[in-house]
């Protein structure tokens, strides 16, 4: 059985390393951009040096983009939000000034029950760039549809024992379960990181 930690007692930054990127098409060079979203607002963002593609030995167009880049964010993971999602975009380099994606993914931080990401991933990744923050999917299209590629993500373990595991506690509560709504327990850190809309201005003056 599982031991929870609460996530307010994580006053770690958010990290996780981008391992390499599994290609179907040949490209030249890229980088990844990772974004950091809680509904439409964007929190931060990062991003790993330049890789270039080594072809498989196999031939054709499969191969690789290999970084092994360690990406670490100026937040800390007590202070981000239940519904945090994480945008993964495979860009060419800004030097090269042509704005492109060529493929991108994107997960959620804690999952429903409200479990924090840790270890290996790896993300079917859609071709194109990402039409919006809302779309996240854990695991992508089947092979050949609307896929360009696979991203292998190591999320950052908070506890380094695989009996324990982190689980989101809103501000305020001293319970270690999480899949509170997070919506309703903005907290005076979390709001420097969210532009407030209507509806979270409304929940603020019941806040205050």
């Amino acid at each position: 059985p599982y031991s929870n930690i609460s996530s307010l007692a994580v006053i770690r930054p958010l990290s996780l390393t981008i391992s390499k990127f599994s290609s179907s098409v040949k490209l030249g060079v890229c980088c990844v951009i990772i974004e950091i979203w809680h509904g439409k607002d964007l929190l931060r963002s990062e991003q790993t040096p330049v890789a270039k593609f080594v072809q498989d030995s196999r031939g054709g167009h499969q191969g690789t983009f290999t970084f092994g880049t360690k990406v670490t964010f100026n937040v800390l993971v007590r202070d981000l939000p239940h519904a945090t999602r994480v945008i993964f975009r495979v860009a060419a380099p800004p030097s090269m000034k042509s704005n492109v994606t060529y493929a991108w993914c994107g997960t959620m931080l804690y999952d429903f029950p409200g479990t924090i990401m840790r270890g290996a991933s790896s993300i079917r990744t859609w071709a194109g760039n990402c039409d919006g923050p809302m779309f996240t999917y854990s695991n992508m299209a089947a092979d050949g549809v609307a896929s360009s590629g696979t991203l292998h993500v190591d999320f950052e373990d908070y506890t380094n024992e695989p009996s324990k595991r982190i689980v989101y506690t809103p501000y305020g509560m001293n319970s270690t379960l999480g899949g509170y709504d997070d919506e309703l327990n903005v907290t005076i850190d979390q709001k420097k990181l969210l532009k407030l809309t209507p509806e979270n201005k409304r929940t603020d003056r019941l806040m205050t």
